[in-house]
Order: C-alpha cells, then structure tokens, then sequence
C-alpha cells in the first residue's frame, strides 16, 4: 500500500515538472504556447470577456455584439474566473498576469485528472498499484501534457468526464440515486462544456436499463454471475430468474434511466432555451451543423471531385447560396441550417465514400500520437511555415486513406509537418510515438486478460468519443478517452487480485 501511494505521489509530481517543464522552457512566448495553434482560444478568451465586462455571449469585439451560438457556456464562464482576478486584461491582448492564472487552474485540473484515473482505478476494483501506475502512464502521456497549458476545453471536459464516470460507477456499485442524480448534471455540464458529448447520457442511460433488467446494478435481487435469487427458496432451477423479479428490475432500470435524462435536460434546458429566444433556433449549439458542413460534406466533396477541401467548401457555399438566395452569416442559426442542409445532400449522395473518410477520420483521431502542429508552436515556429500548398493536412490525409493511398498519406505528412520541425521536438515526437504505440499495444493485452472484466463498460465512452470524432481528426481530440486508455494499459503492465466479497462488482479497496 505504500509503495502504491508513493507512485501516485510520483505521478502527481511528475505531472506537474512536466507541464511547468513545457510552459518555462524558452522556446516561444508564453502567451503563444498557451493560445496557438488552436483557433478555439481566441473565441473562448473573447467569449468570457464580454461575459465580464459586457455581461453578454458574444464573440464580437465591438457592437451590436450578436449572440454567439457556436459555442457552449460552460468553459467560458471558468475563464471569466481568472478575468474578473485580473481586470488589466483586455479584449484582444490579454494580460500575462490572466493567461498565467488561467493556466494555474488548467493545471490544477490537469493533477485532478491524474487523481481521478486512480480514484476510478481503485472504485472499478483494481489494485492500488494499479490504479497508481495508470495515473502515471496519464502524467507521463504527451498529448496530455501539451494540452495541459492550452486554454482549449480539454482540461474542464476530461476532468467533468471523469466525475460522471465515478459516480455512474457508484451507482453501478451501489444502486444510490444520488450518485445518478449527480451523474446527470455532471453529464449536462459535460456537454455544455464541449457539445460533441450531447449523446453520452442516452448511452449511459441505455447502460444503466441493461444494468437494472440484469439484475447487475449493486445488491439488487439477481446476481450478475449465476442469474439467482439470494436465499432463494422457490425450488427454481440455478439460471432461472422468477417473471414478477424479471419486471421489477425492467420498471426500476426504466425509473433509473429516465432520472438520469431528467436530471441532465433540466440543466440543459435553459441554455436550449436561450438559444430560441436570441437566435430563433431551439438547439444546443450550431457546431453539429458547421461539421457537417465544414467537415463531413466538405472533405466527401472534395474525395469525390479530387480537390482541395477550401475549394469544396466554396463549392457548398455556392450551392447554398442558389437555392438559398444571398446567405446571411450574421444570422448563425439560419447559415448553418441551410449550409448543413446542402452538406447532408453531397454526404447521402456519396454514402459509402463518407462512411470511409468519417472512418479514416476516427481511426485518425485515435492512432495520432501529439499534434505536430503543436509541437511546432512550442519550438517557436509558425505551424505552417514551408507548407506548399495543403493547409488542412489533416484533412488531405484523411482523404487519401479514404482512397486507399496510404503511402502517399504518409509521405504527405512527413513532407508537411515532420520534415521541418527542429532536433528537440523530434525527439519529443519520437517520445509521444513510443508512448502512444506502447499505450494502444497494451490496451489490445488489457482488454484480453479477465482480470479487466469490471472496466469493460468504459468500451462505451472510448468507443462514443473515437466514433463521434469523425473528419475533424486530430490527437486534441483523443483527449478525453486517455485516462481510460491509461487503465487498461495498466492492468496488462500489474498484476490485479480478484475481488474477495461475495458481490461480483464489490472493490475491496473502496472506502
């Protein structure tokens, strides 16, 4: 037990000389390390500060300040937190002094995510050292260092992921609906934090009716493992499970999932609500349609008709414009609508070309050690210098594994990205390609080995945020999926006990 608690006090220390490591090294001003190449911090930085100083949701720096509906409220409000800390900043300069707090509370996110892996280590059953060396292997992690200093969504969102994971395995554990209350308002904060998150709580909730129907929801009537009533005394054969307990566990798994979608819309609702009044749209957010517009149909045209993905995009937003008439970008609801309106058509068109790109894209998404782009900003370089033409490489590669030219791809990545970095953030690359092979490697060994059986419904959220990224493939994305990557990684790096009590999900390492 010690030796586990000194290694999660190493991966604590570690995590933090890491990240301060990658912010003190001289390499390229603090503020581009912590800003670029992203293009979510500046609208993130002007969002929170007209909350501060306009008390509005708006991305323009000068009136009529329109109503901003692309983004969600929820990571703004926390950087208008370090903002109302240091009023010397300003609209588009930002003072140090914000840009260093804002960091320190990423940063101190970026140590509760390490703390939460071990937490959820120890509460789905692993051992302590396990749970110990997977919050090492997320310290350690590259891509989770770089984008431990961004002022991106990352940071907030994997932490509130984290926490619904917790307390959806709680309930699992311990069939307390506190804890599932919680989950659906961690969930609602979730998705308002990065909208990509807005089906996660149907999947938990379709989870949590299968948990209840099982009978595999804490100490309810049937035991998981043999299908039995505890102390049952109706003669029934091992296997069999009584009609009357079959339709108790379907109503209480039904009560249970509705709870949790009811907790999550009531939280929603008002952000929902906001959006129909200023911009005459009642969704979320308007970033489903701008991929599928920006993305999804953009890089299937460009597939289809062999050019490059600006062009596409030219190309949608002409056909737009003569069904549409002249397009209003000022009126962010109604764009997108009909910009998304037009992108569906080119995707059904094309289905199994946009089934292979969106394909390519995740796959991209999850095989990606660390953005090369990033990497680039740190060493003081334009991401784009020396670039001869594809912008949006990315993009360009995603089309050319589409297309089966793999080698190509590979050859356009080196060309554009790797050839020009300079010696030490190779090596840093050469370090995240070790890592993430080694990692992916003994997840594909974790998942194999039994002892890994009670972490086997993470598969649901590693496999929602792969599928979900789509085209817009990049490691940024692969983000939230790592700390539960780093769990199954241990289990195959440690050897796990089996659990001692009766209860087939019970951890004996739980308080």
């Amino acid at each position: 037990m010690k030796s586990a608690s000194r290694l999660l006090a190493a991966a604590l220390l570690a995590g933090l000389a890491l990240r301060l490591c990658l912010l003190l090294v001289p390499t390229a001003p603090f503020a581009t390390k912590v800003t670029e190449p992203t293009g979510d911090s500046p609208e993130y930085l002007r969002l929170a500060t007209n909350l501060v100083l306009r008390r509005t949701f708006s991305q323009d720096s000068t009136p009529p300040f329109r109503p901003d509906l692309l983004r969600t409220p929820v990571y703004p409000i926390f950087l208008a937190i370090p903002l109302l800390l240091t009023p010397g900043s300003s609209l588009l300069t930002p003072h140090s002094s914000f840009l260093a707090l804002a960091v320190a509370l990423q940063l101190l996110l970026a140590l509760a995510i390490i703390w939460l892996t071990w937490r959820l280590g120890l509460e789905l059953g692993l051992a302590p050292g396990t749970a110990s060396f997977a919050a090492l292997l997320v310290a350690l992690s590259p891509n989770l260092i770089f984008y431990s200093i961004k002022l991106t969504t990352e940071m907030l969102f994997v932490s509130l992921l984290l926490v619904t994971l917790v307390l959806v395995n709680r309930f699992r554990l311990f069939h307390r609906r506190q804890e599932l209350i919680a989950a659906g308002v961690s969930c609602s904060l979730l998705i308002l934090t990065r909208p990509i998150a807005v089906f996660l709580p149907l999947l938990i909730a379709l989870y949590i009716l299968w948990l209840g129907t099982s009978g595999k929801t804490g100490t309810a009537p049937l035991q998981a493992e043999t299908g039995t009533v505890p102390g049952n005394r109706t003669g029934l054969c091992e296997g069999t499970v009584p009609i009357s307990g079959f339709v108790r566990n379907w109503q209480s798994g039904v009560r249970n999932s509705a709870l949790l979608l009811a907790c999550t819309s009531v939280v929603l609702a008002p952000w929902v609500i906001r959006n129909g009044r200023v911009g005459g749209s009642y969704t979320l957010s308007t970033a489903f349609d701008y991929n599928v517009s920006e993305y999804s149909a953009a890089l299937t045209l460009a597939a289809a008709r062999l050019m490059p993905v600006d062009e596409a995009r030219e190309s949608l937003a002409a056909e737009a414009q003569a069904r549409y008439g002249p397009l209003d970008e000022n009126d962010q609801a109604l764009y997108w609508t009909e910009m998304a309106t037009v992108g569906r058509q080119q995707v059904m068109a094309r289905p199994l070309l946009a089934a292979r790109i969106h394909a390519a894209g995740s796959i991209g998404g999850l095989v990606m050690p660390l953005s090369i782009r990033v990497l680039r900003v740190f060493s003081g370089q334009d991401p784009l210098a020396g670039a001869t033409g594809y912008p949006h490489v990315a993009q360009r590669t995603i089309q050319l594994v589409a297309r089966g030219k793999i080698g190509q791809a590979i050859a356009l990545i080196w060309n554009e990205r790797v050839a020009r970095i300079p010696g030490p953030a190779l090596a840093i690359l050469t370090y995240a390609i070790l890592f993430h092979i080694t990692l992916l490697v003994s997840c594909v060994i974790g998942l194999s080995l039994r002892r890994s059986r009670n972490l086997l419904w993470l598969l649901l959220p590693i496999l929602y945020f792969v599928l979900t990224t789509g085209p817009v493939s990049e490691a940024r994305f692969r983000v939230p999926i790592e700390p539960l990557l780093c769990l199954f990684a241990a289990v195959a790096f440690t050897r796990v006990p089996r659990p001692t009590s009766h209860s087939p999900h019970y951890s004996s390492h739980l308080p």
